[in-house]
């Protein structure tokens, strides 16, 4: 879900607007229904205007307002930055980065995503029509460990947030961590500038996934993370996500078993297609949207494109099942997938996948 608010130290707040939109129903039967799955909800949404008052300056869009600023949305909403907190540009981003941001976090971030967006500019054959807006906050070192959460709004608006004890160091695996996170989004970032995203409910798999595929990528060919960081990447969605597919097809279901089983179907096909990746897969959805003249992104599209560009039958039937049926043992089945598409594979004695490699 997208944070209600980010909480800067000097005060400043960024607030989501869309917190307060509404979805209809006309019982409370169809809501239970839904089961907490919003993704599920069927009607025609209406437009929400939200109105911040405050005595203080406001950002929203790039411009500056004093006394009132009105949003008007439908489905997503907006960040309204409120306070003194002074915009800041790098090579990278413009945006609001937190005074009270660790220096080690700080002092690198503009180096960091520079090299996130120029390997993906080259990735995917384009370059960003602006900057991307930045909000970062810091919620201070009060708790053990680490917590961090954040989203893309609209177009190219990423908002980070983190705290936790283990900052005070800044070890490699959460600096990992933290530029996965920036990975992933700004994934979404490139993934919208030419043609439509996909829809959410059962299709979310599609952005979310793909964005995992590509966040593991991109830090790999950045040098931010070792070749070991891809293995553990895989071994974390076969294990933590995939096990939510007992419940049924990835279509039916909602919420984080979408990025990880998402991200094993990426690089099922990807691995599969001889002379494409990732990156010419996304493309080519952009170019079936085009031709469909916004006709739908949907699951259907995406197997589509798939059975167009020469995905192996095996894999694509692999694909399917996950997408369509339910699995008797998820994790026995996606590594059979995997291994269709042309994957090695080894195990230890623990289950766990030692060694993928393409053929």
């Amino acid at each position: 879900d997208y944070s209600p608010w980010l909480a800067f130290s000097d005060g400043s707040l960024a607030l989501y607007t869309g917190q307060f939109e509404l979805l209809g129903a006309a019982t409370g039967d169809e809501i239970l229904a839904l089961e907490g799955n919003l993704g599920a909800w069927e009607g025609e949404q209406g437009t929400l205007g939200v109105r911040v008052l405050t005595d203080q300056p406001m950002l929203l869009d790039g411009s500056m307002y004093t006394g009132e600023v009105e949003t008007w949305t439908r489905g997503e909403g907006d960040y309204v930055m409120i306070g003194d907190t002074p915009l800041e540009e790098g090579e990278s981003y413009i945006g609001v980065i937190d005074d009270a941001l660790p220096a080690q976090i700080a002092d690198s971030l503009d180096a960091d995503l520079n090299g996130i967006f120029g390997g993906y500019e080259e990735a995917f054959g384009y370059t960003l029509p602006e900057k991307v807006t930045l909000y970062f906050a810091f919620g201070g070192f009060d708790h053990p460990g680490f917590s961090f959460s954040g989203s893309v709004i609209g177009s190219n608006l990423i908002v980070m947030n983190v705290s936790g004890e283990v900052l005070r160091d800044y070890p490699s695996a959460i600096r990992e961590h933290i530029l996965w996170f920036f990975a992933h989004e700004g994934a979404h970032v490139f993934q919208g500038v030419e043609g439509a995203m996909p829809g959410l409910g059962g299709d979310s798999w599609i952005h979310e996934g793909s964005a995992n595929t590509m966040a593991t990528q991109i830090l790999m060919r950045t040098g931010v993370a070792a070749p070991s960081y891809q293995l553990s990447e895989l071994n974390r969605a076969l294990d933590e996500r995939a096990a939510g597919l007992a419940e049924g097809p990835l279509t039916s279901l909602a919420g984080q078993v979408h990025y990880a089983c998402g991200d094993l179907i990426f690089t099922m096909a990807a691995t599969s297609l001889e002379h494409s990746d990732v990156y010419d897969i996304w493309r080519a959805f952009q170019a079936a949207v085009a031709e469909n003249e916004g006709e739908g992104f949907d699951t259907a599209l995406v197997v589509s494109v798939f059975e167009e560009m020469g995905v192996k039958p095996d894999t694509l039937e692999a694909i399917e099942a996950v997408l369509y049926e339910p699995l008797s043992d998820p994790r026995a089945e996606l590594v059979a997938g995997l291994v269709t598409s042309g994957l090695t594979h080894h195990f230890n004695d623990a289950g766990q996948v030692t060694d993928f490699q393409t053929p």
